[in-house]
């Protein structure tokens, strides 16, 4: 795999292919930074007022990155992404344990 994307490496190869757990979790973490990205770009094109005026720099004088996907259309974004890093760690997750199910049975 190198040094190349995550998510490029799980879109060439099919997933039943995939047997390393770490690169659903990487594929996860790059999934999370692209939909925040894009999302704060969208609101920043389509609902800039939000960034400095909305309930939570209200109250606590700063923003978290939530703030970036809480509008249309950026919330459609956020969501879609959502769902693929839910995927993306459901898998890692089912196979690390498959992963430790194995060493488990190796060492005992």
């Amino acid at each position: 795999k190198g040094t190349e994307s995550a998510v490029l490496f799980l879109w060439k190869f099919p997933e039943n292919s995939i047997k390393d757990p770490n690169t659903y979790l990487q594929a996860c973490f790059e999934v999370l930074a692209a939909t925040m990205g894009l999302s704060w770009l969208l609101t920043f094109i389509f609902n800039p007022t939000v960034i400095n005026d909305n309930p939570l720099n209200d109250r606590l004088g700063y923003n978290n990155v939530c703030v970036g996907w809480d509008t249309f259309p950026a919330n459609i974004v956020g969501v879609i992404g959502e769902t693929i890093c839910a995927h993306l760690v459901l898998r890692f997750v089912n196979l690390n344990d498959e992963r430790m199910k194995l060493l488990d049975n190796k060492l005992s």
